[in-house]
């Protein structure tokens, strides 16, 4: 952004003279027309636009290290996305084609590795894609996923990786490849049928003639194309496919609103005046000791509580204050065989105990294993 910022009106107008020019272009004629009619055609429609010195044609360059580096964005998405992104040899390079198998192999069709794995089977993502991205000075190779709303970003990226370190070890599959090239084979012969357009006739003389020096280099690549074995692939994928990459998340943007109106902050909200109280059915029996039971039922959360209240209290200390009270603590300090400990182990299997005057108090949890 620097650069272009920096940029005057007058770097653009140059750029355009230098680059912009019938010496550096590629014109593709195409449909139902002799060859003399088209030169005359062109001679007509751009024989007189002046060329200046064509600008060198560039290198391809020297890979650099791949980088590893994690981003996150928000945008006006529906779902999270995931893009993974490779560095790669530019269009042209004996890999060229062994790469653009390995995307068709990971995604892009219902039986493709990723496909499989994470929409069909696990069912973590609606959808995925990978392509290679060939052009003159280098390539990317990219693969991008799109998180199913709901599940954990964490999980699907975890199962990505999983499969592409599967992948590069050792996934590709002969059989799978050779539907692929036919699938292939079959797109560009499809394409062939159209005079203009994307993958047309004349976008495939253009590529060729720009990127190879040939107007019929991608036709006649189909022959290598063809023979392009999966332990070539296997080859690549393992070259390539390491865990540095770069990794750009693009997450929905969250949505705040406001409602129109407020509540009237200036008084305490009115109390229902009816508001009536529910207290659980209680029922009563005596043990054969002579003690009274209250019961009363909820089965709002698993637990019992236990309530054994004594008929005394600090109204019978009397002249010694605090009696009753030391009475209730020395409970948990055990009685007869049971001990300190041994009572305190029983009160931890119980769930809680305390000993208010006059007063048992005791919590039943649920036996945990």
């Amino acid at each position: 952004m620097e650069d272009l910022d920096n940029a005057s009106l007058e770097d653009v107008k140059k750029w355009f003279a230098d680059y912009y020019q019938p010496a550096n272009a590629i014109l593709v004629i195409a449909g139902d027309i002799s060859v003399e009619e088209a030169m005359a055609k062109a001679r007509q429609y751009f024989g007189d636009i002046p060329s200046t010195e064509v600008q060198p044609r560039l290198k391809n360059w020297e890979l650099p290290a791949q980088v590893n580096k994690r981003e996150i964005i928000f945008d006006q998405v529906p779902q999270t996305r995931i893009y993974k992104v490779w560095n790669v040899p530019a269009i042209g390079s004996e890999e060229e084609d062994a790469l653009d198998l390995m995307t068709s192999l990971l995604a892009n069709r219902k039986n493709s590795l990723l496909y499989r794995r994470l929409v069909r089977d696990e069912q973590v993502a609606t959808g995925v894609s990978a392509f290679y991205y060939g052009r003159q000075l280098a390539g990317q190779l990219v693969i991008m996923v799109d998180v199913k709303p709901g599940q954990p970003l964490e999980k699907v990226e975890k199962l990505l990786d999983a499969e592409l370190r599967e992948f590069a070890k050792g996934g590709v599959s002969t059989e799978e490849l050779r539907r692929i090239k036919q699938s292939e084979f079959a797109g560009l012969v499809k394409g062939l049928e159209k005079t203009g357009g994307f993958g047309g006739k004349s976008d495939i003389l253009a590529r060729s003639e720009f990127y190879y020096g040939d107007p019929g280099a991608l036709i006649g690549g189909l022959e290598e194309y063809a023979k392009v074995s999966a332990l070539e692939v296997q080859d690549v994928a393992s070259r390539w496919l390491k865990p540095n990459s770069y990794t750009l998340i693009v997450k929905p943007k969250k949505k705040y609103s406001s409602a129109d109106k407020g509540v009237d902050r200036s008084k305490l909200p009115a109390v229902d005046k009816t508001v009536e109280l529910e207290l659980p059915e209680q029922k009563a029996f005596t043990l054969d000791n002579g003690l009274p039971v209250v019961l009363a039922e909820r089965h709002d959360t698993p637990a019992v509580f236990m309530n054994l209240q004594f008929r005394s209290g600090a109204a019978a200390d009397r002249d010694k204050p605090g009696l009753a009270s030391m009475a209730a603590q020395m409970l948990s300090e055990g009685a007869g065989s049971w001990t300190a400990w041994s009572s305190a182990r029983a009160r931890r299997s119980w769930g809680r105990v305390s000993a208010p005057a006059a007063a048992w108090t005791t919590t039943a949890l649920p036996s945990v294993p």
